[in-house]
């Protein structure tokens, strides 16, 4: 079992995780002109994080589909976004 906390983030926290994400990437967190492009990229439910107690990693989803033998279509998630605080 783990000592951190780990949830869905209400959409209030999308901008913290996407900052955690960008950090991880060595980028500067988001401006106001920034996050609103790319806050169209979270869809509600799909943005997972660990806590302790401050948001330490995440994780994004998406909704997607894959074609499987036979042609059928099948729904999934591609998981994308995924960064932990190096501290």
């Amino acid at each position: 079992m783990s000592d951190f906390e780990i949830r869905t983030l209400d959409p209030g926290e999308h901008r913290a995780a996407s900052n955690l994400f960008r950090a991880s990437l060595h980028v500067p967190p988001s401006d106001d002109t920034d996050w609103e492009r790319a806050s169209r990229a979270f869809q509600p439910g799909g943005t997972i994080g660990a806590f302790d107690p401050d948001l330490i990693g995440t994780a994004r989803s998406f909704d997607a589909e894959l074609t499987v033998p036979g042609g059928e279509r099948r729904p999934m998630a591609g998981v994308t976004g995924v960064a932990v605080r190096a501290d």
